[in-house]
């Protein structure tokens, strides 16, 4: 008899929002930013760019960025020890770099090999280094209604989807300690804030996922 997959029940945890979180948690830190320059939107976002926030409230900041023209333009806004490429290519010189944390927000979706870009965090990290890593969630309200609809909300640059178990499933099997999961909810948009109460209550189905681990 063929087995059904287990269902696996999801701790209670809280719902943040996703910026002021990520700057609590870097404040006062030597972080690395995988991502940095948040192409294509680099300069449209202005002084709501992540990385100009963590400028603001770091001890330290380094940058990465697979984008060489996003990098080139966070250059030309006078940020400093901005690296294109990948983690991998300079994984040594950040490990002797010894970060507080590596900051990867909204990054791994995006790879085409999240195991190994998980492989390649590890080898850059010392065992005091933090992962603070953000992506988008699968099960959310709004990805839900739209699948009623026969639709399918998703950047077009996205190459996977993550859950709670998903997300915790793969980091440990990359040699990682997971030291906390819990959930993001943007309120950017009208409906986001109305909708933000029920993420509340249903944690599960809000925007995105946190998770905060160290190399075991």
């Amino acid at each position: 008899m063929r087995k059904l997959a287990p269902v696996h029940k999801i701790p209670r945890t809280r719902v943040v929002e996703r910026e002021p979180e990520l700057l609590r948690l870097c404040t006062g830190k030597k972080v690395l930013h995988l991502g940095c320059a948040d192409v294509p939107y680099t300069t449209e976002r202005g002084d709501r760019l992540l990385h100009k926030q963590l400028a603001l409230v770091t001890d330290r900041l380094w940058g990465i960025d697979s984008s060489d023209e996003g990098c080139a333009l966070l250059r030309e806004m006078g940020f400093e020890n901005i690296l294109s490429g990948r983690l991998g290519d300079h994984s040594q010189a950040m490990y002797d770099e010894a970060f507080d944390i590596i900051l990867a927000g909204e990054v791994i979706e995006h790879t085409d090999d999240p195991g190994g870009f998980l492989r390649e965090v590890n080898s850059a990290m010392r065992r005091e280094t933090e992962l603070l890593l953000t992506t988008v969630n699968t099960p959310t309200f709004v990805g839900m209604a739209f699948a009623l609809l026969g639709r399918e909300k998703v950047h077009p640059d996205h190459n996977y989807y993550f859950s709670y178990r998903t997300l915790t499933t793969l980091v440990r099997k990359q040699d990682f300690d997971p030291l906390e999961i819990y959930y993001y909810a943007n309120p950017n948009s009208p409906i986001d804030k109305l909708a933000l109460p029920l993420k509340k209550v249903w944690p599960t189905a809000a925007d995105g996922l946190i998770l905060r681990a160290k190399k075991k």
